[in-house]
C-alpha cells in the first residue's frame, strides 16, 4: 500500500512537471503522513498555478504598456507642424484650405483619443487617407492609391502602424517642389491565406545603398535613440510589429520597384482586433 501511494505521488509530480498545473491529487482517507503530503502537494500546485497566472498577467500588462508607449510616441512634432501649416494658410488668406486642414486634423485627433491598441485594417487605411490629404498641402500635386482586399479589411492591426511609414515619405522622400508625388498602399491576402501582406511605397527621393544599410542596421538594434533624426519612426513600427506578431512581422526596406523612391513591406497573420486585444 505504501509503495502504491509513493508511486501515485511520483506520477503526480511527473504530470505537474509536464506543465499540467490544473492537476490535483485525490485526497486519501485518514490522516496519515501520505494524506499530509497530498494536502501539501495540492497546496503547492495551487500556489504555483496562481504565481504563473500572475506572472502571465503581469507580462501581458507590461506588453500592452510598452505597446501603448510606442504607439503614443510617434512623431511628437506632427501637431506642431500641422498647426504651423494652418497658420500659414490663414496668413495667406486661404480660408478654404485652412478650414479643410482643420477638419482633417480634428478627424485624426478624434481617432487618436480612442485608447484601443488595435483596430481594423479598414480603419487604419481610412486614417491614412486623412493623413495623406493633410500632408498633401505641403507639396503640390501629391496623389495616392490605397488598394485593400475586401477579405482583409476586418482583420486587426496595432493602431498607427502605417502612419510613420506614410509620414516618412513626406518628411524624407518628398520635397516642397516635388511634382507628381505618389504614395501607394497595398494590402493583400497571401495565396495560402496565412498572411496579410502590406506594401507602402513612394516615388520620392531615392534612398542610397548606404542609407538603406544604415536604416536596416537601426532596425536590427533593440532600442532606438529617441533624438535620432532619421530611423526612429521605422524602428518604432518594427518593434511594435515584433512585439505583437513576433520576429516574422519585421519590416523589409528597399528601393522602390522601379528603382526610385522607397519601399516598405511587412506581413502579419490574419487576426481580428478583439482577438489581438484579448491576447
Amino acid at each position: 500500500t505504501s509503495g502504491r501511494k509513493v508511486r501515485n505521488i511520483l506520477t503526480s509530480m511527473e504530470i505537474v512537471g509536464q506543465n499540467n498545473l490544473s492537476y490535483r491529487m485525490a485526497i486519501p482517507k485518514g490522516n496519515d503522513e501520505f494524506a499530509n503530503i497530498t494536502h501539501s502537494f495540492n497546496h503547492m500546485c495551487d500556489e504555483l498555478q496562481k504565481n504563473v497566472e500572475n506572472v502571465y498577467l503581469f507580462e501581458i500588462s507590461q506588453r500592452k504598456s510598452e505597446l501603448y508607449a510606442m504607439q503614443t510616441s510617434i512623431n511628437p512634432h506632427f501637431l506642431y507642424n500641422a498647426l504651423e501649416q494652418i497658420r500659414v494658410q490663414i496668413l495667406n488668406e486661404n480660408k478654404k484650405k485652412a478650414s479643410r486642414m482643420l477638419l482633417l486634423l480634428s478627424k485624426m485627433y478624434r481617432f487618436q483619443t480612442r485608447r484601443n491598441l488595435f483596430i481594423s485594417i479598414a480603419e487604419e487605411c481610412a486614417q491614412m487617407e486623412n493623413l495623406i490629404n493633410l500632408y498633401s498641402f505641403r507639396i503640390s500635386e501629391c496623389e495616392y492609391e490605397i488598394h485593400v482586399d475586401n477579405a482583409v479589411k476586418k482583420y486587426g492591426i496595432p493602431k498607427n502602424i502605417l502612419q510613420p511609414l506614410v509620414e516618412n515619405s513626406f518628411v524624407h522622400g518628398f520635397t516642397p517642389e516635388q511634382e507628381n508625388g505618389l504614395i501607394t498602399i497595398i494590402v493583400t491576402l497571401s495565396e495560402n491565406a496565412d498572411d496579410i501582406c502590406f506594401t507602402v511605397e513612394d516615388n520620392g527621393r531615392s534612398v542610397t545603398p548606404e542609407e538603406l544599410e544604415s536604416l536596416r542596421e537601426k532596425l536590427r538594434q533593440p532600442v532606438m535613440n529617441r533624438d535620432e533624426e532619421n530611423g526612429f519612426a521605422l524602428s518604432n513600427v518594427n518593434n511594435r510589429l515584433k512585439l505583437v506578431f513576433g520576429e516574422s512581422a519585421r519590416l523589409q526596406l528597399s528601393v522602390g520597384q522601379d528603382g526610385t523612391g522607397f519601399l516598405v513591406t511587412f506581413s502579419i497573420p490574419p487576426v481580428l482586433p478583439e482577438e489581438l486585444a484579448a491576447s
